[in-house]
């Protein structure tokens, strides 16, 4: 009743002159009320709008009879001016809401059901620890990285059983700055004929609307909200958004591993070169109230060989939350071709304990040899040898070739010319380089070449002493000349029940087995490394060991080949 009170001044009209208009005002708008502002419940949006019909039709015609009453009251001068200025008020407002039940009189008559039936509703969100029938997070407690959140919540779906709706759900969790996490995001699309449809996320969740789960990892201490927001697809401005909200609170949090090359730590790197210095890098956070941890870090070969470890206690420096903690290793440490593994452990004062590792490889510099592949013997071709961009002059260039290739080269220079001797049969041969730079950057390189043998010359026979014809047998017939087997370039490779296109790179020959790496043609995915030999008809047979790795250089699979034939299997 307080906006009825507030439109009468009860000090300047008689309480029993005026308490019968009073009342009859307050009854229209207080009875009006319930169907023009209050928002709509969760449920069947028929029976409302019955509801509403029926209101709709009590209501006009209380105002007949009430606006009936006022004209009979002013006809018989009820009042004086002040009365007569409160009546003006009162017919003001009784033309408002005769307004507004025309207008809700349009809707119900069918002009405007689609804003009854079309606009999402707000819903509850819960929020349970590990699964979906987990126990509820309680309202003041902490979680840490580690911990799965579950969320869920009942879907009050738009549209009727007569006209199904299309609508958007969207999950998104926001950080402390209110920004959205991109990975932490959960989309859906679905079209409904309205209805309640209860969480009831069990074990299979996906299907649902009103389900989402997470892991918390590498997150800040601090307060984050989820939202869910149900939003109508043709009209995405017609929308509900729910929102529940958690906190992370951690006495120390490992927020990211780097390997740099350079005291900056801010770059990571998965491969350094063996000229550089690996600089490993590890950042945390500190919580309030935490002014110093333990942090041991360590670097171990993926053979398990320790190369350094460091254990330490580290003191806050400065205000800020992050913080970080370091060790250098020194150049050479690693040999080339090598994986190490940085492993970084903070403990705070509590005990709390969060650890993480990372993986990287140092790698030898690739320089390339442009030489010739076939060279007919006696004949002179040049190469050349490109660096690096790294690379520095002078240079130290090491050459070295095996039998039936002579060099024609000036010390430090990247060109020369290769000569091919072969004397009565073609053989191949192979060059070898080595470069060294000003700094010590060092790379290899090597090619293999074909010499052709010169050709004989044809002997002519003297002519024949007149004899007496005897029969000659016809001469056999000259064995076929077997092909010498060449190294295909490429060659489909598999692992499992994929196959790839690779280059082959052939590393070394010993007594008719190649070892070979196995690089893909397009230049990414998983490569290889293994032994095959030549069989009949120059087929290849894989013979021997064989290893497959990830674009990273992570061993992915092993085993042994006997004659192309899988050894164990």
């Amino acid at each position: 009743m307080t906006f009825c009170l507030d439109l009468i001044d009860w000090r300047r009209v008689g309480y029993r002159l005026f308490s019968g208009l009073a009342v009859i005002a307050c009854s229209v708008l207080l009875m009006a009320a319930p169907v023009l502002a209050a928002d709509k419940e969760p449920g069947d949006t028929q029976a409302l709008i019955a509801e509403l019909e029926t209101d709709y039709r009590v209501i006009e015609k209380k105002l007949v009879d009430y606006e009936a009453e006022a004209k009979h009251l002013k006809d018989i001068g009820y009042g004086g001016a002040v009365l007569q200025k409160d009546l003006k008020i009162l017919a003001a407002r009784v033309k408002v809401l005769h307004a507004e039940l025309k207008e809700l009189d349009q809707k119900l008559s069918g002009g405007d059901l689609a804003d009854l039936t079309d606009s999402p509703e707000t819903t509850n969100i819960r929020i349970s620890l590990d699964t979906y029938d987990g126990r509820a997070l309680e309202a003041k407690k902490t979680v840490a990285n580690g911990d799965v959140l579950a969320f869920q919540a009942d879907i009050s779906h738009i549209g009727t059983p007569e006209k199904e709706i299309l609508a958007n759900f969207i999950w998104q969790v926001s950080g402390p700055d209110k920004q959205p996490f991109e990975d932490l995001r959960k989309t859906r699309q679905l079209a409904k004929g309205g209805g309640v449809e209860p969480a009831d996320c069990g074990d299979n969740p996906k299907s649902k609307p009103g389900c989402f789960r997470i892991q918390l990892e590498g997150l800040s201490n601090g307060d984050y909200t989820v939202s869910l927001t149900h939003q109508k697809a043709t009209q995405p401005d017609i929308m509900a958004k729910s929102v529940s909200s958690f906190s992370i609170y951690q006495s120390v949090t490992l927020k990211e591993l780097i390997i740099d090359d350079s005291p900056d730590g801010k770059t990571h790197h998965e491969k350094l070169f063996t000229d550089q210095a690996p600089h490993l890098f590890a950042y945390y956070e500190l919580g309030g109230g935490i002014d110093q941890v333990q942090a041991d870090l360590s670097l171990k070969l993926k053979s398990g060989r320790t190369i350094d470890s460091l254990s330490l206690t580290r003191k806050r420096k400065g205000k800020k939350a992050l913080q970080r903690v370091g060790m250098l290793i020194d150049v050479g440490a690693i040999e080339p071709d090598q994986t190490a593994v940085f492993k970084a452990i903070i403990t705070s004062p509590d005990g709390s304990e969060v650890e993480d590792e990372i993986e990287f490889t140092v790698h030898q510099y690739k320089i390339s040899l442009n030489a010739p592949g076939r060279l007919n013997s006696g004949k002179a071709q040049s190469f050349n040898i490109n660096v690096p961009s790294q690379f520095k002059p002078p240079y130290t260039v090491n050459l070295d070739v095996t039998s039936g290739l002579m060099l024609h080269h000036r010390p430090g220079k990247l060109t020369g010319t290769i000569t091919g001797i072969a004397a009565e049969e073609s053989i191949t041969s192979k060059f070898k380089v080595r470069v060294k730079d000003a700094e010590g950057r060092k790379g290899t390189a090597i090619a293999s070449i074909h010499i052709e043998a010169q050709p004989k010359p044809k002997v002519v026979a003297p002519p024949p002493i007149p004899r007496k014809p005897v029969y000659t047998p016809p001469p056999p017939k000259p064995k076929p000349r077997i092909a010498k087997c060449r190294v295909p370039k490429t060659y489909y490779a598999k692992a499992g029940n994929f196959s790839k296109l690779m280059r082959v790179y052939v590393d070394s020959v010993r007594n008719g087995i190649y070892t070979v790496t196995l690089k893909p043609a397009n230049g990414r995915g998983w490569w290889a490394r293994g032994q095959a030999k030549f069989g009949p008809n120059c087929q290849v047979w894989r013979h021997g060991y064989y290893k497959t790795y990830s674009s990273k250089g992570r061993l992915l699979n092993q085993g042994r080949y006997l004659n192309d034939r899988l050894v164990g299997r």
